[in-house]
């Protein structure tokens, strides 16, 4: 009889892109304030802002397979200081 190895690493994918999608809303969430028409920024620093949150987007689309650990690597961008 086989052994049960756990989920189809399609699966293991899908819930790993999940969890990264969770921490993703939440910094999303926590920088939402940086782009109101009064947030307390430069043009500059905003824009930087922008940038951050749109980098957060596009990470789930960044990643395809798992490692060969059955894990992902995520390259977090950095917030503007």
């Amino acid at each position: 009889m086989p052994s049960y190895r756990g989920p189809s690493k399609q699966k293991r994918l899908e819930w790993l892109l999940n969890q990264l999608r969770e921490e993703r809303n939440k910094l999303l969430n926590e920088s939402d304030h940086t782009q109101l028409t009064d947030a307390p920024y430069t043009r500059t620093k905003k824009s930087a802002w922008k940038t951050y949150r749109q980098e957060l987007r596009d990470l789930p689309s960044t990643i395809t397979e798992l490692n060969s650990d059955k894990t992902i690597t995520v390259e977090w961008p950095t917030p503007p200081e």
